[in-house]
């Protein structure tokens, strides 16, 4: 495998591994301050769960978002207004940490992924987790005091809700309402995340990747990971796409996937996630990268196919820190 710390394009493995006792702390932030459990709204339980959780009426106009949100998605219609309600209806306890349950494997591997990758790469400097909703990434990472955590997102609920569990956990966090795909911030950033904000299409993403760009250090490194195959959202336009990659002096350090069983009983979930430095050799991100991300899943299954396995340790994470 190639090692990622001599800037040859290879897995994120390297990083990715955490020790056990890291883990184990993440985990329980994740659910003493977030909420976050070991659960997916593919089971039933978990509607039951959220039933008894919220008052009455509120889980039925819940219920009746969630269900028109998903279907305009599935149709294909412009979802904008709908998201934006969602999100906002969200940023409330208890339905922050029960609607990102069915992310928290993903959740879980991006935030030990990040703490490894700067440990490494970049032991201080100013961060910037670009659609950060209510800051869980932004308050773990903040935990470092040679960090400078600044969280962007346009739900002004879920900035609300980030600020206060961040002064309740002491760590300085930095949220701005605002998006960063255009706004003038102030960086340079050693480190911009983006996990789930990119959009779908090659145009749209590469305006994006223009301005991750220019908040960027002349060194600094970005982390990009959406539910869409690469070849997906740039297969079609793959020389135009590499030029910009080139001419933004982007280059790619590693690929690999996050996620893993969202809830006990269901079939384990994944996205890719690349790993890119500024003003190193730039190498884009073809089919063989995609290959790369994905060379450990056959293993993986059968990993998560293990009862022996808890069900909370099926990510990604835990996979490469046994």
């Amino acid at each position: 495998m190639s090692d990622p710390s001599q800037g040859q394009p290879g897995s994120i493995d390297h990083w990715l591994c955490r020790s056990r006792r890291e883990l184990e702390s993440l985990d329980r932030e994740l659910l003493s301050s977030w909420g976050i459990e070991v659960r997916s709204f593919e089971q039933k339980a978990w509607w039951e769960d959220l039933a008894r959780e919220l008052p009455d009426g509120e889980f039925e106009r819940f219920r009746d978002l969630h269900d028109r949100y998903g279907s305009a998605v599935s149709s294909g219609q412009d979802v904008a207004d709908l998201e934006t309600d969602f999100y906002a209806a969200i940023a409330v306890d208890p339905l922050c940490g029960f609607v990102h349950s069915h992310r928290r494997a993903v959740i879980l591997d991006a935030v030990a992924l990040i703490e490894g990758l700067v440990a490494e790469e970049s032991p201080g400097g100013a961060v910037l987790d670009v659609g950060c909703h209510a800051g869980y990434l932004a308050a773990r990472l903040a935990r470092h005091p040679t960090l400078d955590l600044t969280g962007v997102d346009l739900c002004r609920p879920a900035l609300e809700l980030g600020r206060e569990r961040c002064e309740e956990l002491g760590r300085p966090v930095q949220f701005l309402w605002t998006d960063a795909r255009d706004a003038e911030l102030s960086g340079p950033y050693q480190v911009v995340v983006a996990i789930d904000v990119l959009p779908e299409d090659a145009e749209g993403a590469m305006v994006c990747l223009r301005q991750f760009s220019r908040l960027l250090s002349d060194d600094g490194l970005l982390v990009i990971s959406n539910g869409l195959p690469i070849e997906e959202t740039w297969g079609s336009r793959e020389e135009e796409v590499g030029e910009v990659f080139t001419e933004l002096r982007l280059g790619l350090l590693a690929a690999g996937c996050l996620g893993g069983c969202p809830g006990a009983g269901l079939e384990p979930l994944a996205q890719s996630v690349l790993v890119f430095r500024r003003g190193a050799d730039p190498v884009f991100c073809p089919a063989d990268r995609v290959e790369l991300a994905w060379h450990s899943w056959p293993e993986f299954l059968d990993y998560t196919a293990d009862p022996r396995v808890p069900d909370r340790e099926k990510t990604q994470a835990w996979f490469y820190s046994r």
